[in-house]
């Protein structure tokens, strides 16, 4: 068994082999990682903001923040996402959460993974085009529950108006 003293002996003989600026690129390479890498997590932090309180499950959240900046324009076609351990490390959740919500994607062709590299936005024609369909199917089903509630189309052009205007957030 190797003593410190021998390890600390053996060490410092490898350093002295090595270029002199050799520990400065590796000490280098080490602090901008661990930059990138705290960027990347505030980075997700203020894009995926989740509510851990809010009785919707976490898979389902980062699924609609994906989907939302699908439709708002913020990711493209091609685009990558956060990878799976970089978005549960920032979430603060098991990585078998974002597991789930970036599969469900992928099923739905939001998403498309590159074994090995990561997931990539899909074609966001096609995607804009479901995610709207979708939304606006529900719209229908809401308004037709309101209707056979009684609710007249006054109100409901009130609401519409205020939620457009941004007063009723």
């Amino acid at each position: 068994m190797t003593r410190p003293k021998e390890k600390s002996l053996r060490r410092s003989v490898l350093c002295q082999s090595l270029p002199s600026n050799f520990l400065t690129f590796q000490t280098r390479l080490r602090l901008t990682t661990t930059v990138m890498s705290v960027i990347i997590q505030l980075v997700i932090m203020l894009w995926f903001k989740v509510d851990y309180h809010s009785g919707i499950p976490i898979y389902e959240q980062i699924k609609e923040r994906l989907k939302g900046a699908i439709l708002r324009g913020e990711l493209e076609s091609s685009d990558s996402v956060p990878s799976v351990r970089e978005l549960a490390k920032a979430l603060g959740v098991n990585v078998n959460t974002v597991v789930k919500a970036y599969k469900e994607l992928e099923i739905g062709g939001v998403l498309r993974a590159q074994p090995g590299v990561g997931y990539f936005v899909g074609n966001v024609e096609e995607i804009k085009a479901s995610l709207l369909e979708e939304r606006f199917h529900h719209l229908r089903q809401v308004l037709l529950e309101l209707k056979n509630c009684g609710v007249n189309r006054e109100e409901i052009m009130k609401v519409l108006e205020a939620v457009w205007r941004g007063e009723d957030q």
